[in-house]
This record gives C-alpha cells, structure tokens and sequence, in this order.
C-alpha cells in the first residue's frame, strides 16, 4: 500500500468490519489486522523542536545567523566549523 491518507481510511474500515464480525478467520483477514494494528499512528509528520524568535523585518542577516546559533547552541545542538562554531 502507498502512503496515502485514503488507504489509510481503507485499512481502518476494513479492520473495524473484520473487528465487527468476530476477528479475523482467514489468512487474509489476518494479514489486514496484522497491518492496521503494526501501522504507527503519526498525527503530523514535522514537529517544532523549539519556537523562538531570532530576528525581525529589520533585523540583518548577521543578527539572525548569531541569534539562530545562540539558541541552537541552548537547545543542545553542537555546531562545527565557521566562526563561533565552537566546534
């Protein structure tokens, strides 16, 4: 099956309708259990990792790359190579 959301829809209703009959009888119906209940339920694909703010419309571009480094460097990420890479 593609990762489509429709498919998705697919398989859960045709779990739920085996589910509603009595559980899987047959290799087939087995198989589509096995698939819905090993299928990871993602909500939204990209999370925020941190939301802060590094600049604004009249902020320039050097301000920006110091703050976004500034506040990478406090959420734990390690930066290499450039200046103040602290590598």
């Amino acid at each position: 099956m593609k990762n489509n959301p429709n498919n998705k829809n697919i398989l859960k209703r045709m779990y739920e309708t085996i589910m509603k009959e009595g559980g899987p009888t047959g290799p087939i119906s087995k198989s589509l259990v096995d698939l819905y209940e090993k299928t990871p339920t993602i909500q939204n694909k990209k999370q925020l990792l941190f939301l802060r703010k590094v600049g604004d419309k009249n902020t320039s571009r050097d301000e920006i790359l110091q703050n976004l480094i500034r506040v990478l460097k406090e959420n734990g990420w390690r930066i290499k190579g450039g200046s103040n890479g602290d590598s």
